[in-house]
């Protein structure tokens, strides 16, 4: 069904963050680094992402790379973020009345860096623009995974957040992911040689470090140690990673996730559409080598900390120590959250909530606010997509459709190519077979109609 809206005026400044890898970056000489070409092809240069002998960390560096737009590439084994976020934009301005020069602000990000140092640099640009619309105007933020701590540190760490009047996150890792920790210890090991080479230059990257869990989820099974469950910070010898940049990013998680006056300014979606999530890791010692096993079981874990996004599970997606924070729960995957058309959906309710508290209406208050936090709704898609595909084999997608009844059919489309219907086993069950893809990022669509609206999104990388 169309939805018709008449586009809501906008009295706040509006400011969308993008995930990991999603500004675009290039050189001083105008060499792009990192961003995705027109054919949808991937631009990914480790040499110049991390020069020689950088220091990233260091608030005072300088390399002259400098982000310049919203165009995420996907970093293969971390995310699969890819594109410029054009529906999420598009469903912005389909909903309020925005203007780029004055109440909507896009805050491409140097991903590279601390969450801390870009933290004080959209602090900067929030205020210019914020001061423009006039002294009282208040901020809404609205940011996507890594986005989500430089604006959670915005708000927690900055005087001028005082007139923020909320920040909606989105597959936020408020407490880390578990795929980070396995893309840094094992991302080396990628058998595709230019994506192992992308693994080893990250690997330096000081961003990557604050996406480290915050809570236990090693299974330390070395021989001669103790089993026990330990955190990622306290094996950072053990796990062959940087120690300094280890307790840097785990002291940027713990700053964040402690009570704060702020906190019931903080939203939060959680995704829970992927059918497997990394929850938990072992370590293992093999003819004394180090072997990491990161899965998506929770054996280890509590029954409640299941389920995710695919990149972030729905434990982390909830931020910790914010009591009273609202939760929305979208399913879908990380790249879903903020291009399916149910989640674009959500987001504006969180919006217009923000808007009617704003406006004090007691008819349209905060009781209307999407969340509470109930626990994750049962999911009616649960898809399993691979971080990349051969590009002399074919895509195929797994997942199980729940509570798929009464006859309803189910197709999956990839890229331009026309939707292919797939078969459903009595328990829901699929196995999709898109057959072979040319070389480069193409979007993934499931729907319950050949030519109707997508119900899940995500993207396929095949390289």
């Amino acid at each position: 069904m169309t939805e018709h809206r008449t586009r809501r005026p906008m009295p706040c400044l509006l400011v969308f963050l993008p995930g990991i890898g999603g500004s675009a970056l290039r050189a001083a000489d105008g060499t792009v680094v990192w961003g995705l070409a027109a054919a949808r092809n991937p631009i990914r240069v480790p040499g110049l992402l991390v020069p020689k002998g950088a220091d990233l960390a260091d608030p005072g560096y300088r390399d002259g790379i400098e982000p310049y737009d919203l165009l995420a590439a996907p970093i293969p084994t971390l995310t699969r973020l890819a594109g410029a976020y054009t529906r999420l934009r598009a469903r912005l301005d389909a909903s309020y009345a925005l203007d780029r020069t004055s109440n909507y602000l896009e805050f491409p990000y140097d991903w590279r860096r601390p969450a801390a140092y870009n933290a004080e640099l959209l602090g900067d640009a929030v205020e210019a623009r914020r001061r423009a619309l006039g002294a009282d105007a208040k901020v809404i933020i609205v940011a996507h995974s890594m986005g989500g701590l430089i604006a959670r540190h915005y708000l927690q760490n900055d005087d001028r957040a005082v007139h923020c009047a909320r920040v909606i996150t989105l597959g936020t890792p408020h407490r880390g992911a578990v795929k980070a920790l396995g893309y840094l210890v094992n991302g080396v090991e990628i058998k595709h040689l230019p994506f192992a080479v992308l693994a080893e230059t990250l690997r330096r990257v000081p961003s990557v470090y604050e996406l480290l869990p915050l809570y236990p989820v090693v299974a330390d099974r070395r021989a001669g140690v103790r089993p026990r469950l330990r955190r990622a910070n306290n094996l950072a010898a053990a796990l062959g990673l940087d120690a300094d940049l280890v307790e840097h990013g785990a002291a940027l998680l713990r700053d964040l996730n402690v009570e704060h006056e702020f906190a019931r300014r903080l939203d939060a979606v959680a995704g829970f559409g992927a059918r497997t999530t990394p929850q938990q890791a072992t370590l293992h010692s093999v003819h004394a080598r180090r072997v990491l096993r990161v899965s998506g079981g929770t054996d280890l874990l509590a029954a409640h900390e299941s389920g995710g996004d695919g990149t972030v599970p729905v434990v982390s997606a909830r931020p910790g120590g914010a009591a009273g924070v609202s939760i929305g729960y979208s399913d879908q995957t990380h790249q879903g959250v903020v291009s399916a058309p149910a989640a674009l959906r959500m987001l504006v309710l969180m919006i217009d909530a923000v808007l009617n508290d704003l406006e004090h209406d007691p008819f349209l208050g905060a009781a209307d606010r999407p969340g509470g936090d109930p626990g994750a709704p049962e999911p009616a898609l649960l898809v399993d997509v691979d971080d990349y595909y051969p590009s002399a084999g074919p895509v195929v997608i797994g997942g199980t459709a729940r509570a798929w009844g009464g006859g309803r059919k189910l197709w999956a489309r990839l890229g331009t190519n026309a939707a292919r219907p797939v078969a459903l086993a009595e328990d829901g069950a699929f196995t999709a077979h898109l057959g072979p893809a040319a070389p480069g990022v193409h979007a993934l669509a499931l729907t319950d109609d050949e030519n109707g609206p997508a119900l899940f999104r995500d993207v396929v990388e095949v390289a």
